[in-house]
């Protein structure tokens, strides 16, 4: 599988309705997975200050921090 983080409640690129994620990115992601021939999951995670600062808490340093990407069944 490949492990996606996405924002939470983001529309029009993510969000989770009646628990199924939707969106642009969403349907990016589930594209990229096909091609790789892996199953999509989404981790929806919060945005903080900026971009740089995302990328280092959830997916550069997520496990480093007590974090994890991978949290979305």
């Amino acid at each position: 599988y490949l492990t996606i983080a996405v924002y939470e409640d983001y529309p029009p690129y993510s969000w989770l309705e009646s628990g199924t994620p939707k969106g642009v990115d969403i349907e990016i992601g589930r594209i990229i997975a096909e091609d790789l021939g892996v199953e999509p999951r989404f981790s929806f995670v919060a945005s903080g200050e900026n971009l740089e600062a995302d990328l280092r808490n959830n997916i550069w340093k997520g496990p480093v921090i007590g974090g994890q990407v991978s949290v979305w069944p």
